[in-house]
């Protein structure tokens, strides 16, 4: 039952977004969007398409509301979008964001190495319970048995009970 899931923060209502919420809305969890515009005609139809129990406000009062948050925004605004959801206290926080990319010398992008979003996340904000999760493609989360057989994804975090939860 709905009420015995968790609220679901998604911050973001971009391509991941309105791919991976609707997933989350027809599995039964209470969703709420974050988004810079709630009133949007765009996030008004992604929030039909999440199910019943789904709501969009700002990213902070989603985040409010929320026991999970998950992070559907560009790597460039993470840091920036993380910093304005308020309190993370306890909060399992979920990155699904990509690595910061720069063109090679053979003209190819490649990750920049260095401290993960994650990290960064976490050292920001040390009370929240941060999981990495790294997302298979999006078409799993239309058709989840689309290769026939449920996909597999990495999930790492610090803390054994969020990354279970998350």
């Amino acid at each position: 039952a709905a009420e015995d899931k968790p609220v679901v923060a998604m911050i973001g209502t971009g391509t991941l977004a309105s791919t991976f919420g609707p997933a989350i809305g027809r599995a039964g969890y209470p969703l709420v969007y974050g988004s810079r515009d709630p009133a949007r005609s765009s996030v008004s139809e992604l929030v039909g398409k999440s199910g019943s129990g789904a709501s969009a406000d700002s990213p902070r009062k989603a985040t409010s509301m929320a026991q999970i948050v998950i992070l559907a925004v560009p790597r460039k605004v993470l840091d920036e979008v993380t910093d304005g959801l308020g309190d993370l206290d306890g909060k399992i926080v979920v990155d699904v964001s990509g690595g910061m990319k720069r063109v090679a010398p053979d003209g190819y992008l490649e990750l920049i190495p260095g401290e993960s979003n994650s990290e960064r996340i976490q050292s920001r904000h040390p009370s929240a319970r941060v999981v990495r999760i790294n997302l298979p493609l999006m078409a799993f989360f239309v058709d989840p048995l689309l290769v026939g057989t449920p996909p597999t994804m990495l999930i790492a975090s610090a803390e054994s009970a969020a990354a279970r939860r998350g």
